[in-house]
């Protein structure tokens, strides 16, 4: 499955790179160009009008949760088992991404048929549906504050909602072109909403989606993911080749280059209190860098010893006081390394496919994850 799915991205991409997107003003080889708002994009975003959610059946709600009264740390690492297990369809469709929302009152899954569905972590009912374009949902992302959601869906879509504490609110902006795609972030301030194609990063306006501006350079023409530092002040752009870009966001100053291996960058994050920064390899290996300064601190294997893997997912979280990092693998297991040496501590099974996501909850109650075999499981601290 995993082939197919590199297969056409390889097309895409193909088609996207000979149709030579336009960019706003030359650009040199090594050179960002900045470009401003008051000229056109390559397509005009539309709103579209508002849907309204489409509850599921109560047979696809999950089990329900025991809330564990702690957070998940090295000290209570080994009692940490799936305390909830959630079905994504009677189809079983992968699950492609997952958010917390800030409060962790629900978690989304986004699948691969591009539709993201809503579960309420206190009891694992699933209450919405938002329906997608038919088409890999492969990132989700909340505004800090809790009041916006977006939704990147491959290759070329983004969707803006407003959300309440009571959930899903109204959609603001619905975004289709060839300059916009997945991942997608919110800054920490909540000022931007950050979209990526190859070669471009899209600011668009936190509250409303409007793009403001855009930033082309040949040193994103391979991008595949990137991350937002802590404090905002970096995003950091991961690549096809391995190597990861920190990028400076007040004038998109390249501060420097960090080199992995020759392998694509499936995912990227920074640990809560900035210091580190881990990357997941496509051919199934980890590595984690201290924060300034880029100097490479672990080399791990999401797979165990000698991975034979050349096209796997491998998705990192950090626990929010950045003493622990989750990593997912095809081989259906999620390893859980101690981050001042590398010491793995814990390994939960469970599912039965590849793991495409993994997210801790802000205040490290809950690990959650989403395979293949079509499954979202939290994971907590038990007895």
């Amino acid at each position: 499955m995993q082939a197919r799915y590199l297969i056409s991205f390889v097309l895409i991409l193909t088609s996207c790179t000979a149709a030579q997107i336009p960019t706003e003003g030359p650009t040199t080889t090594m050179s960002p160009t900045m470009v401003e708002a008051q000229k056109p994009p390559t397509s005009t975003p539309t709103i579209t009008p508002t849907r309204t959610p489409t509850p599921l059946p109560a047979v696809l709600s999950g089990t329900s949760v025991s809330i564990p009264t702690a957070a998940i740390s090295i000290d209570n690492i080994s009692h940490v088992h799936q305390l909830a297990k959630w079905e994504s369809g009677e189809q079983s469709i992968p699950v492609d991404s997952l958010a917390f929302s800030p409060d962790n009152t629900w978690l989304l899954s986004g699948l691969d048929d591009g539709n993201i569905q809503v579960w309420r972590v206190s009891n694992g009912s699933l209450e919405h549906t938002l329906v997608g374009d038919g088409i890999h949902a492969t990132s989700i992302a909340f505004s800090p504050d809790g009041t916006r959601l977006a939704v990147g869906s491959w290759p070329f879509s983004v969707k803006l909602w407003s959300w309440t504490l009571e959930g899903l609110g109204t959609q603001i902006r619905s975004i289709t072109n060839d300059a916009d795609g997945p991942p997608v972030a919110f800054s920490p301030d909540g000022k931007w909403l950050v979209t990526m194609y190859p070669g471009n990063l899209g600011y668009r306006n936190g509250s409303d989606g409007a793009k403001e501006r855009f930033w082309a350079s040949s040193l994103l023409g391979d991008s595949t993911t990137f991350a937002f530092s802590p404090d905002g002040a970096i995003i950091a752009v991961g690549t096809n080749g391995g190597k990861v870009h920190l990028v400076q966001v007040s004038d998109q100053k390249v501060l420097d280059t960090l080199v992995g291996n020759p392998s694509k960058i499936d995912s990227l994050v920074f640990s809560s209190d900035g210091t580190k920064i881990a990357a997941g390899f496509f051919d199934g290996s980890i590595k984690v860098w201290s924060m300034p300064g880029g100097m490479l601190e672990l080399s791990l294997d999401a797979i165990g010893p000698n991975p034979q893997c050349y096209s796997c997912y491998v998705p990192v979280s950090f626990s929010p006081d950045s003493t622990l990092l989750a990593g997912g693998s095809v081989d259906e297991r999620i390893r859980i390394w101690r981050v001042s040496d590398g010491t793995l501590m814990q390994t939960l099974t469970g599912h039965t496919k590849a793991i495409r996501s993994l997210t801790f909850s802000s205040d490290g109650i809950f690990l959650s994850s989403g395979s293949d075999d079509g499954t979202v499981r939290l994971w907590g601290v038990g007895p």
